[in-house]
């Protein structure tokens, strides 16, 4: 409910100093009421579980400062999550919103590299994806050669 969420970021709020927080608030018509009253409290939000340009528009409608477009859910599915993901931006640029987009649910590698190529804001990224973003087999070779340049010196 929108009682529910709302008392649940004031109890955030009462238990950390923190006053950078964004609060994650599920899409749905409760979710959207209360990012409006969160809103009124000067706090920043998150719309959470979007999964349609319709919603997209919806949330930036209330002003939320991110929505979370969760891209492998979609994938799961068999949609094209990043054809939506440039869809929503498309939408976003066209209409001068201020709403940043937030990709989720990020899979593997290829993920973030097509989030950043649509166009996200933010991407969140899951550790073992990170790890593997690190691994390139030419850095590998070019730091061992470099090594090995080194200790021949």
């Amino acid at each position: 409910s929108v009682k529910d969420i709302v008392d649940n970021a004031e109890r955030i709020i009462k238990k950390t100093k923190d006053n950078d927080l964004v609060f994650k608030v599920p899409f749905n018509k409760a979710g959207v009421a209360a990012v409006k009253k969160l809103k009124e409290k000067k706090l920043k939000t998150n719309l959470h579980l979007i999964f349609s340009v319709n919603q997209a528009l919806l949330a930036s409608a209330v002003d939320v400062e991110y929505i979370c477009p969760l891209m492998g859910r979609l994938d799961d599915i068999g949609h094209d999550a990043f054809a939506n993901l440039g869809l929503i931006k498309n939408s976003y640029k066209s209409s001068e919103v201020k709403t940043k987009i937030m990709a989720s649910s990020i899979r593997h590698p290829r993920h973030v590299q097509r989030a950043f190529e649509v166009g996200a804001d933010v991407i969140t990224i899951p550790d073992s994806v990170l790890e593997k973003i690190f691994y390139h087999p030419l850095t590998d070779a070019g730091y061992a050669q470099f090594k090995k340049d080194i200790e021949s010196m």
